[in-house]
């Protein structure tokens, strides 16, 4: 996917960091350090979606659009995860040192408003303005869905529709607001049911991917580190289906655990527990329904490579955690 658009994705890191440039000194350093790697996943997203649906080539005007709020949408996106690494406490991030933890705290919760204000005002220079209402409501729901899986930290008898409720905002919202500011800017009005309708889907299996990932990972493979869900007392699919499907014995020694702090033992015995019942497993069944829905949403994107190149992103996801079932 990224060799297709590379110079598009070279271009929206320019302007990254054009962006988060201060006059002062520490402040680009900070920032610059902070944008620093990353798949830069919803960039491309927007850019598919907007290459891909376009009736035409884009006029420069377009492409400076398309470029600025591709650079918006990972401003945000990083920003997202700078107050995320605050409240798990995270020290590594991306395989580098966390901005809170080479910094302090006061300095990565600002950084992360910084690099906000920059987003806003990045797009507020290009966007439309039903691309900036696009946009504003993405924010929101991310926060809405942040506050409500953190005032849920603990409730150990989280349902699977409440999870899903939360991963739809706090994830899956830019992933389908990248995907319909494509559709957007390309003026493909007619598609933006369906841009809409693969971002979040994609969206939701990509956190889910993340959340298997963060209970049977180790840091080395992830670049940062793992059991952060159950060490928050962050209840995720993993950990709602195992409390489903376990014989009442594991079960009320499952629930024991997770009302406590948990150990290092105690998470070596709950990661077992998961594999033991094919947790992976179910929760791999869950993901690809959710992407067959991603992928029957292309039905109508037009033909050609960045629908190949979607096709082939999403058909990866699908992929990722697979081979977790027998390691």
């Amino acid at each position: 996917m990224i060799n297709l658009i590379l110079d598009d994705l070279k271009r929206v890191d320019e302007r990254l960091k054009e962006t988060v440039r201060s006059e002062f000194d520490l402040i680009s350093r900070i920032s610059l350090g902070a944008i620093e790697g990353g798949k830069r996943l919803r960039p491309s997203l927007l850019i598919l979606w907007t290459r891909g649906t376009a009736q035409r080539e884009l006029d420069p005007q377009e492409e400076s659009r398309m470029i600025d709020l591709a650079a918006t949408v990972e401003l945000i996106h990083v920003a997202s995860l700078v107050h995320d690494d605050i409240v798990d406490g995270s020290t590594i991030r991306r395989g580098k040192p966390t901005v809170n933890f080479r910094w302090n705290t006061r300095i990565a919760l600002l950084e992360g408003d910084y690099l906000l204000a920059r987003a806003m005002n990045l797009a507020a220079k290009s966007a439309s303005r039903a691309q900036m209402r696009l946009i504003t409501r993405c924010l929101r729901r991310m926060c809405e869905g942040e506050i409500m899986q953190t005032w849920a930290c603990g409730e150990i008898d989280l349902t699977l529709d409440r999870y899903l409720d939360f991963i739809s905002m706090k994830t899956a919202s830019l992933m389908e607001s990248s995907c319909m500011l494509g559709t957007m800017i390309s003026g493909a009005k007619h598609l933006h049911r369906s841009a809409r309708i693969y971002g979040l889907h994609f969206g939701m299996a990509f956190q889910i991917v993340d959340d298997v990932r963060d209970l049977i990972g180790t840091d080395l493979s992830l670049g940062k580190e793992v059991h952060n869900d159950l060490l928050q007392r962050r209840f995720t699919a993993p950990i709602i289906y195992l409390r489903e499907i376990c014989d009442e014995e594991d079960r009320k020694e499952l629930m024991k655990k997770l009302r406590g702090d948990l150990s290092g033992e105690d998470l070596h015995w709950v990661i077992r527990l998961a594999r033991n019942y094919g947790v992976v497993e179910r929760c791999h069944e869950m993901i690809r329904r959710l992407l067959s829905v991603a992928i029957s949403a292309l039905d109508r994107f037009p033909e050609g490579e960045p629908k190949y190149a979607l096709e082939a992103v999403t058909m990866k996801l699908g992929e990722m955690i697979k081979d977790e079932t027998s390691t």
